[in-house]
């Protein structure tokens, strides 16, 4: 009698699930099981999806630019670090799968640390930036006068860019005279 239950058992059960599979109600299932792992924050990533995250770490790995750390230099003496960069990956996804069609995936940077700065090293004059950074320095030669330096410094101020003033020994030895004049 155990027996003959058991297989009127599994039969509905075999049957119920026949008539699930032809009324289409094991679709609604798959679809209630996804929205409630959607709900859960359980989304399964689309082909698509996936293909964009492999583009996205590709041009990681290739676009990547390792720290330099400052160092001393027998001749330049101290010689600054220079920060590394990298794409964001996580970020950079996230954007870009809210970007339209057809747009460029907006890659998101951020720098990397050197693990030896200046301040590391102690004090050392600086004769020479890093070679890696693209910069360029500018000394400022005041020894013919003065007479267009208050609009030069507005405009190098205006722009925020640092630079270094000298002036020839004449320029000194005038501004000198004038003084031990007037004393």
């Amino acid at each position: 009698m155990k027996g003959i239950k058991a297989i009127v058992a599994v039969a509905g059960v075999a049957f119920v699930s026949g008539i699930g599979v032809m009324t289409g109600s094991w679709d609604y299932i798959k679809q209630l099981n996804q929205a409630q792992s959607a709900a859960h924050g359980e989304q399964q990533p689309a082909a698509a999806d996936v293909q964009l995250l492999g583009e996205i770490e590709a041009e990681a790995a290739k676009k990547r630019i390792e720290p330099v750390d400052a160092r001393v230099d027998s001749v330049w003496k101290a010689i600054p670090g220079y920060n590394g960069q990298e794409i964001d990956v996580e970020e950079t996804y996230k954007r870009a799968l809210k970007r339209k069609a057809g747009e460029p995936i907006p890659y998101v940077y951020r720098q990397i640390p050197a693990k030896v700065t200046l301040d590391d090293l102690g004090q050392h004059p600086i004769y020479r930036g890093n070679p890696n950074k693209p910069m360029v320095s500018l000394m400022i030669n005041v020894a013919w006068g003065n007479e267009y330096l208050k609009p030069m410094l507005d405009i190098l101020d205006e722009e925020n860019i640092k630079t270094t003033f000298f002036s020839g020994w004449k320029l000194v030895e005038k501004k000198i005279r004038n003084w031990l004049r007037k004393y």
